[in-house]
């Protein structure tokens, strides 16, 4: 299966497309195989590179305009990573430097003044540390309590993530606390993050470029225009101080936003702004680019992702099921 896939892939016309950019997002990648928020395993990640470097030219957002008029003999792709996980470093930098791939590493810089990863992750980690509870309701904030099943954890992953999106930081903090004692997890293991440190140190690796993730990782429909430009502000201050140099990159918290907040993301200085969605990009026009997410655990399906051929699979299970 897997020699069949590499075949079509490397012979099929569309991802062999010069006038497309793909563009791949990484969060973890770690072999601890969590049930909510899991990473990438590590051979798959390292398996997966291989084949990008074997059949992509891979490049840093900045280099795209150098690329617009050549005729490549490989299509051009961009690796990303969100959330600043730690995983980085213990389980991609090394790697990377050895194969000398250039990737994108985008930080919502909260992560880097407390030393904790996102509310979101905390939550899923709390779940991971516990797994008993079938269902948890916080009246102060919840209407209806969330039916936790690990055989469906991104719908978990989803209801919490909706839930903390309505609150304010203190009402966040209070929520995490409460569901803390509720489960008996009174000091969770947190994820790992990068820090201060280790990002400044990386300022003159030519293969790895800075871009923002946003400070707090809020859902922007959520936010007001002055929320939004506080958001995005106070990340891109906090990166340039640290690198000594601007930061251009954008990629959106959840992966969305919309022509409103990227107006507001062009007035501070951003020149390439990320949504996520599984599909290609057109090379190089308009500086807006979508991401393919890239969550899986074997390299047969990683490939699937990147034809498009999963997000078609569901598309028709949606309709099935509608």
């Amino acid at each position: 299966m897997l020699q069949y896939l590499r075949r079509l892939t490397c012979n099929y016309r569309f991802f062999q497309n010069s006038k497309k950019i793909y563009v791949l997002m990484f969060h973890k990648v770690n072999d601890l195989n969590s049930t909510y928020y899991p990473g990438v395993p590590i051979k798959t990640f390292e398996q997966l590179m291989q084949f990008v470097k074997q059949n992509f030219t891979v490049i840093h957002f900045k280099e795209i305009p150098d690329f617009v008029e050549n005729k490549l003999k490989k299509p051009l792709l961009i690796i990303t990573f969100d959330d600043g996980m730690d995983d980085i470093r213990t389980h991609v930098f090394d790697y990377m430097e050895l194969n000398q791939l250039k990737y994108t590493i985008n930080i919502d810089t909260k992560i880097l003044i407390d030393g904790k990863p996102q509310y979101f992750i905390q939550i899923y980690d709390i779940l991971n540390h516990n797994s008993k509870p079938i269902s948890y309701l916080d009246d102060r904030y919840m209407e209806h309590p969330i039916q936790i099943s690990g055989e469906k954890p991104a719908k978990v992953e989803s209801a919490f993530t909706n839930v903390l999106s309505r609150l304010k930081k203190h009402e966040k903090e209070d929520f995490i606390a409460r569901m803390q004692q509720e489960f008996g997890v009174l000091q969770p293991n947190y994820t790992k993050v990068l820090t201060k440190e280790w990002i400044a140190a990386q300022k003159d690796n030519p293969l790895i470029e800075f871009g923002s993730h946003s400070h707090s990782h809020p859902v922007f429909s959520t936010l007001s225009n002055d929320e939004i430009i506080a958001e995005i502000t106070e990340s891109k201050q906090i990166i340039e101080h640290i690198l000594d140099k601007k930061v251009t990159i954008f990629a959106y918290p959840n992966g969305i936003g919309n022509s409103q907040s990227d107006q507001l993301l062009r007035q501070v200085g951003y020149e390439y702004i990320l949504y996520t969605q599984d599909k290609l990009n057109i090379k190089a026009t308009n500086k807006f680019y979508y991401r393919m997410n890239m969550y899986h655990a074997s390299l047969e399906r990683a490939i699937l992702q990147m034809l498009g051929i999963l997000s078609e699979i569901r598309k028709v299970k949606q309709k099935l099921w509608n």
